[in-house]
Parts: C-alpha cells; sequence; structure tokens
C-alpha cells in the first residue's frame, strides 16, 4: 500500500496508468474512490495519482487541527516522494480548495487546474453555523445521525431519483467514516481563508466545473471563479449535484480528457 509520511501525518495514495502525470484530489467525505470513472477513462494517455486527504480513505486519521493549506502540502509531498516536478491537478470540493492554494504556493509545479464544485471565497456565516451544528450532532449521536440530510447536500435531485444504487454506495462508506477527522475536516473547510484577492495571480489555465443542481457549493461560486482565473473557462455539468464525478462520470471524464489535450499539446504538461 503506498504511502508517504508528511509530518505526522501518513497519507495514502495510488498510482495508474502511464503517460503525463495528473493528480486528483477527492471531496470532503470521500476517498480515491471517487475518483474511480475518471481513472478508468484516463489512465490509457496518462498517470493518475490519486490522494486519499489526511482523515480519509486509507490515510491516517486526522487527530490535530488542519488547514486547506496542509491538505495542499500533503498533496504536493506525494508528488515529491515520486518524483514528479510538475502535474495538473483535478480537485473536486475541498480538493480544489487544496489546489489553488498549491498553485498558488508552487506555481511551477502545477500545469492545469481541474476545478470541480470548488471556491474560492471563505465560508458564507450561516453555512459556518451549519457547520458547527454538524460537528455537534455527529459528537453526540455519531455520523450515521447526518446521513439523511447529507444525501440532498452531496447528490443533486436527478441523482437522488435515478441512481439510487450509487448513492446507496456512498451512504456505505459514510458510515465508515472516522469521526474525530471528519470534525477536524469540517474545521478546516469551515475557517478557510478568502483567495479571491489572490487568484488573479494564477498563470496556469484553469477549467472549472460544476453540477447544475449541486447545492453544497452552487454554480454561481464557480462562475466566479472563472471570472477571476485569467486563464479559465466555466462548464455546468447538466443533472449532477455536488459529487459532479460520480453524477455524470463520462461528461466530467470528457471535459478532463480534452482539457488535458490541451494542456499537452501547449506542452505546459
Amino acid at each position: 500500500m503506498p504511502e508517504i509520511t508528511n509530518g505526522q501525518q501518513t497519507i495514502h495514495y495510488e498510482v495508474h496508468g502511464e503517460g503525463p502525470p495528473v493528480l486528483l484530489a477527492h471531496s470532503f467525505l470521500c476517498s480515491t474512490a471517487m475518483w474511480a470513472p475518471q481513472i478508468e477513462g484516463l489512465k490509457t494517455n496518462y498517470t493518475l495519482i490519486a490522494v486519499d486527504a489526511r482523515g480519509h480513505g486509507r490515510s491516517g486519521n486526522a487527530m490535530s487541527p488542519f488547514t486547506m493549506y496542509d491538505s495542499a502540502k500533503d498533496h504536493l509531498a506525494v508528488l515529491d516522494a515520486l518524483g514528479i516536478q510538475r502535474a495538473a491537478w483535478a480537485g473536486l470540493s475541498m480538493g480544489g480548495m487544496a489546489g489553488m492554494r498549491a498553485a498558488l504556493a508552487q506555481p511551477e509545479r502545477i500545469a492545469g487546474l481541474m476545478l470541480l464544485d470548488t471556491d474560492g471565497g471563505p465560508e458564507l456565516p450561516w453555512v459556518k453555523a451549519k457547520y458547527a451544528v454538524m460537528a455537534a450532532t455527529v459528537r453526540m449521536l455519531g455520523i450515521g445521525a447526518l446521513i439523511p440530510g447529507l444525501k440532498p447536500i452531496m447528490f443533486g435531485q436527478t441523482t437522488l431519483n435515478n441512481q439510487p444504487e450509487l448513492v446507496a454506495e456512498w451512504v456505505t462508506q459514510w458510515k465508515t467514516l472516522h469521526v474525530p477527522s471528519m470534525i477536524q475536516g469540517i474545521s478546516a473547510i469551515k475557517t478557510r481563508d478568502d483567495l479571491r484577492p489572490r487568484l488573479g495571480e494564477l498563470a496556469c489555465p484553469a477549467l472549472v466545473l460544476c453540477g447544475g443542481e449541486d447545492k453544497a457549493l452552487p454554480p454561481d461560486r464557480s462562475k466566479a471563479l472563472a471570472e477571476i482565473i485569467p486563464a479559465s473557462r466555466y462548464v455546468e455539468i447538466a443533472a449532477a449535484g455536488h459529487m459532479s464525478a460520480q453524477e455524470q462520470p463520462q461528461e466530467v471524464c470528457r471535459l478532463m480528457a480534452h482539457f488535458l489535450e490541451e494542456l499537452v499539446a501547449g506542452e505546459l504538461l
């Protein structure tokens, strides 16, 4: 099982395929499994490095407070361990937040950003309050008490109506989450800083994607990102919510493949 240690934190990762390197950073409450369709679709032409964020998947539990900058460093440390100096970065939600911070901190390392269902601004006050309630609920009642409310946050209505097996698969995974790690993750997300004043500094191309039914980070957040990041474009994914890479995997894979082809053609990757 490939893993690295960044400070005191153990980070698990997987490597699939051959070709120019692409790092995959998943959403909060998920794991490398979130990217399974994209790994299958892209591994013929690219090396896919899928990373379990701290406290998620097979990475070590997150027992201490951390920030989105720490998450960015975890992912970059995986590239360091593999001897990869430059890669494209695909990040959904929390993974995109880490990706933007990595690109600002070490721009020479990031050939291009694929930002899915994410945000460059700080958390809204009412959402911070909601996160505080979630953390308190998890502490008292466990992760199971949150699952009925999580489903419409993580999935669009089309998926809830038409893909019950997919929803059930992720519910099963959520039930295994490590509660203290999730509480630390909630804190990292809700206390993130405002990147918007700096996003104009991003020199790499960016593809900004968002599920049209995303309630967690609605399309207006992604549209705002695309307006600020200089070399970017926005595409809305129909019939998808926050978990767009799972809900509409073929469309997301198609858009990612096209973007990566452009990076390769431009000799950026």
